[in-house]
């Protein structure tokens, strides 16, 4: 797989991101070296390439910035397993100001029973912010755990307006 990765600003933040010629593959936790890409995709061959990032770039500084509630972008979900882009792909149906559990993401994907799975597959999103897995929070409503870290998480689901100060 050849991914084309590129590293800019946003809201305070260096993020990195990398697509195929398919789309989207990757987005990077705030201030992260390049090495939690190269982790996701062992084996793969890189190259830097900011071009074809660009608009995937704009839009995610955008939406960190509060400026962007959807994003109009294609995404490459071939790294992960059939369940998982079913998964990955139904976190697109959660809307913006909102959250849902992961029984809840799991009977929307049409897994009902699959909730410890579905659970796994969000853990193992490589798209963040773009495919919301910070949506998903825990059945007695706490937040739960998030790849970028709980604060960021917590601060995206604020920026949205599902969290109320």
């Amino acid at each position: 797989m050849k991914l084309y990765y590129s590293e800019f600003e946003a809201a305070g933040a260096m993020y990195y991101i990398a697509s195929t010629e398919k789309g989207l593959a990757f987005v990077g936790s705030p201030d992260r070296a390049i090495v939690e890409l190269k982790q996701f995709y062992r084996g793969a061959d890189f190259a830097e390439d900011n071009l074809l990032n660009v608009k995937a770039a704009r839009q995610i500084r955008e939406y960190l910035e509060g400026r962007r509630e959807e994003f109009d972008l294609p995404v490459d979900t071939s790294k992960g397993t059939p369940f998982q882009q079913k998964i990955w792909n139904t976190l697109k149906k959660i809307p913006y100001g909102t959250a849902i559990d992961y029984a809840g993401l799991a009977k929307l994907a049409g897994e009902p029973e699959a909730i410890r799975a579905t659970s796994n597959a969000v853990a193992r999103n490589p798209i963040l912010f773009v495919l919301p897995c910070h949506r998903v929070i825990l059945k007695n409503g706490g937040i739960g755990k998030y790849r970028a870290g709980s604060e960021l998480k917590e601060k995206l689901l604020k920026m949205e307006g599902f969290i109320k100060d």
